[in-house]
């Protein structure tokens, strides 16, 4: 694996979102490689919307944090995009759900979306290895 693209969590376009990757208003996709990165596009991200309207309203039982219902409405909207990572200062209870899709990187330092991809990039071969695991068999990666 010589690439992979990666979503990273921002409200602003430039800076990653101190709340949970699904809260952020917008979803900023690179294809990082090696020797750096480069903008594909942005997306809006309309589960976050879905959520504040209530089109996520019960039939009984609770629905909440973890729930697996906004992990697939994220998940959903990256399918036609072949997302292999996303990168964000943190995740909620739903990064067992995204984990078997696709790879959640936290990231502990650094506030800008060039910080994050920097520090991922720095570990491209831990993230390919990982990414090369059965989804099923990998965890999340932190980077200190």
């Amino acid at each position: 694996m010589n690439s992979f693209l990666v979503a990273c969590a921002t409200n602003d376009k430039q800076t990653f979102i101190l709340d949970h990757f699904g809260e952020a208003k917008y979803f900023m996709l690179y294809r990082l490689t090696v020797e750096g990165h480069e903008y594909v596009k942005t997306l809006l991200n309309n589960a976050r919307e879905e959520e504040e309207h209530g089109h996520h309203h019960g039939h009984g039982h609770g629905h909440g944090h973890g729930e697996g219902g906004k992990a697939r409405a994220i998940l959903e909207h990256f399918r036609e995009e072949h997302v292999d990572v996303f990168i964000s200062r943190r995740f909620g209870p739903n990064i067992v759900h995204i984990s078997k899709v696709v790879l959640p990187v936290v990231i502990r330092q650094g506030e800008t979306l060039e910080e994050g991809l920097e520090a991922v990039r720095s570990r491209f071969d831990e993230v390919a290895s990982l990414l090369a695991m059965p989804p099923e068999a990998r965890k999340h990666l932190v980077i200190p």
